[in-house]
């Protein structure tokens, strides 16, 4: 909806869509999901989700205007994703590090955010 609305108009749908982000029930959006097994190879997806996440909340941060009251929640579910999803780029084996470093390459530029 970000791309296709004005910053004005996606933070009223945001709103409307969202309206109580900031509480307990939405908690596991905000906070990364916990990785038992970086190791695994469907485990190694809850890193990539992190990753993901990350440059998700940073466009929705990016894309709601200034003052809205929940530009610094995106803002500090970005930098939780994206201080878990590095952990696991490096160090984990093939089944994670043959992707990881692209969805990671993602954040760093800002692909796939406009």
């Amino acid at each position: 909806m970000r791309r296709v609305r004005t910053s004005a108009e996606f933070a009223t749908w945001f709103d409307d869509f969202l309206p109580d982000l900031d509480t307990p029930r939405w908690a596991t959006l905000r906070e990364p999901i916990p990785v038992p097994d970086p190791t695994d190879p469907f485990g190694s997806h809850l890193s990539g989700l992190a990753l993901s996440r990350a440059w998700c909340w940073a466009a929705i941060a990016d894309a709601l205007p200034a003052g809205h009251r929940h530009v610094a929640l995106a803002r500090r579910a970005a930098d939780v994703h994206r201080q878990a999803g590095w952990g696991y780029v490096f160090g984990y084996g093939y089944a994670a590090e043959h992707w990881l470093g692209t969805f990671a390459s993602y954040l760093i530029l800002g692909a796939l955010t406009d």
